[in-house]
């Protein structure tokens, strides 16, 4: 898996949230509505990428059960 997309979105994810959480303010609602778009956008994108992982560590686990059972 591609880890450095990871803990970018991760680091990203981070960040928006506290931008998000620094600007909502009275007058910042459109930059607070655009922050929490982002920090979705990020958050849904990690969702898959942990989603990926755990299947496919899933199926790894399954191939090595399955090589020690026939050994």
């Amino acid at each position: 898996m591609n880890t450095i997309r990871r803990d970018t979105l991760e680091y990203s994810q981070a960040m928006l949230r506290e931008l998000r959480d620094m600007n909502n303010r009275p007058g910042n609602e459109f930059l607070t509505y655009i922050l929490e778009m982002a920090y979705v956008e990020a958050s849904d994108a990690l969702r898959e990428i942990r989603k990926a992982e755990l299947s496919y560590k899933r199926a790894r686990d399954r191939l090595s059960a399955a090589a020690r059972m026939s050994a």
